[in-house]
């Protein structure tokens, strides 16, 4: 199986990494990223690794030369590709990047086409994939806890060497609601049905450094507050506050639970749980469009409630 890549960053240190661990797949992508790829020090036997790439002059050639397609670009760029491969009549496979496209309305528009067009997909919803996640699940379905608490909070790269770039605005796909809460509203709309109580307003139309919403399902109220520019320590919490604030988990965050030992400077945590979703493919284990559906409500339903 043969699998392209777009996009120079997490393409590189997050899906190639992924990759590496699967002697059977044939890698390609685009011969302007060989130099950032190898000044890399967080990829794997990195000087073999790139001996068996293989380095396409451009796009048309990489989609002519791969099965399945992974596009980790700015949403914005996910739809003008996916767009042109539609229009290409193109066969192959995908895994994108989230979020899908910048707002909602704009994701349903190219799940539908896809739909179509009958392209399989997936998606990388890394926390979909964690230990914790399947645990909080059975927690919630299982014991129905009345009130529980989701905190995150981190210094986001952009924010801690003051980088311009659309991943803190939310007009572009970015933002704490867009670009990092969508790992959570992915999760918890694979489980239950949830009522959108309230959520905390922009920052700004450009800038969405932090949000607090709250659901509710039939048994439990859900609170999230996700911080993006929090200057102090890196934590991931749950806490069931209806049981004397019992804390249920405590991570520095939410893809530290599990690491891979390599010899290499400050691996992606988030690799391995893109291996999990190479293998679903591998599988030909796509995600569920209906899924998909209820993903985007639920982003919706948050985001008209600012």
């Amino acid at each position: 199986m043969n699998f392209g890549i777009i996009g120079s960053g997490f393409g590189i240190y997050g899906w190639l990494s992924a990759l590496n661990y699967f002697d059977e797949i044939k890698i390609s992508t685009l011969a302007r990223y060989k130099e950032k790829f190898l000044n890399r020090k967080d990829i794997e036997n990195l000087s073999a690794l790139g001996k068996s790439i293989t380095w396409c002059e451009n796009e048309e050639l990489l989609f002519k030369s791969v099965d399945l397609l992974i596009i980790a670009r700015r949403p914005i760029d996910q739809i003008k590709i996916i767009n042109y491969l539609i229009g290409q009549s193109w066969k192959g496979s995908l895994i994108i990047e989230k979020p899908i496209a910048p707002t909602p309305e704009l994701s349903k528009k190219i799940i539908k086409k896809l739909l179509t067009n009958n392209i399989n997909l997936q998606v990388g919803f890394s926390i979909n994939e964690t230990n914790w996640s399947r645990k909080v699940k059975e927690l919630i379905l299982k014991k129905k806890p009345k009130e529980i608490s989701i905190n995150w909070n981190f210094l986001a790269d952009h924010y801690k060497y003051n980088k311009r770039t659309w991943k803190s605005n939310p007009i572009f796909g970015g933002g704490a609601l867009s670009f990092y809460c969508i790992h959570l509203i992915a999760w918890l709309s694979s489980f239950s049905e949830w009522k959108v109580n309230s959520c905390s307003p922009l920052l700004s139309e450009t800038n969405d450094p932090n949000i607090i919403f709250k659901l509710s399902n039939e048994f439990t109220n859900l609170e999230i507050n996700c911080n993006s520019l929090n200057k102090n320590l890196n934590s991931f919490t749950v806490i069931e506050k209806s049981n004397q604030n019992e804390l249920i988990l405590n991570l520095e965050s939410p893809f530290s639970e599990k690491t891979i030992k390599r010899n290499i400077e400050k691996p992606d945590l988030r690799v391995p749980y893109l291996i999990k979703i190479v293998e679903k493919t591998v599988k030909n284990n796509w995600i569920n469009y209906s899924f998909l559906e209820k993903h985007i409500k639920l982003w919706d339903d948050i985001k008209n409630k600012r």
